[in-house]
């Protein structure tokens, strides 16, 4: 059994991840290199995403509106040097308030983590 948390950074995580690299590459004019160099991560990974092999989830939560403006917050903050990490919790707090997990997530998740 996962707490949320733990469904949140091995399922989700990497959507949010590919939708602020998208946000920067498509909106802020950034190359995959300098998107890589922002976030903390490669240039491949960074390819990985925009060509949606990782980060599979995107579809899932490009449909919430909130979900949308917070990466776009993000993407925003980055682009302007004044983001360092994201904060998991926000994440985690973001899903479960907009219901986010299917079903099945849910059935996976324990109760521990309350974010």
């Amino acid at each position: 059994m996962k707490t949320f948390c733990e469904i949140v950074v091995s399922d989700f995580l990497p959507a949010m991840r590919a939708m602020v690299a998208k946000e920067l590459i498509n909106n802020y004019h950034m190359t995959q290199t300098d998107v890589a160099k922002k976030m903390g991560m490669t240039q491949p990974a960074v390819s990985y995403y925009m060509r949606e092999l990782r980060g599979t989830k995107v579809k899932i939560l490009q449909k919430n509106e909130k979900l949308l403006e917070f990466v776009k917050k993000v993407a925003a903050e980055i682009a302007a040097d004044k983001h360092e990490t994201i904060n998991m919790h926000e994440i985690c707090k973001h899903l479960r308030d907009e219901n986010i997990l299917t079903d099945r997530e849910k059935l996976q998740c324990c109760s521990l983590c309350k974010c």
